[in-house]
């Protein structure tokens, strides 16, 4: 088996099916409230996001 080709195709699928079936408005929510994420490690208590 080759290894280096299966990884490869692996990766252009997860590109393909990220940049084809990803849900676009989660994402740019997501992206919003970006900073709050980071100042708690991840973790937002009760939806109060940092603006």
């Amino acid at each position: 088996m080759q290894v280096e080709k299966y990884k490869n195709d692996l990766e252009l699928m997860k590109e393909y099916y990220y940049k084809n079936f990803s849900n676009q408005d989660f994402l740019n929510e997501a992206e919003k409230h970006k900073s709050s994420y980071e100042k708690n490690n991840g973790i937002v208590f009760s939806g109060e996001y940092d603006l």
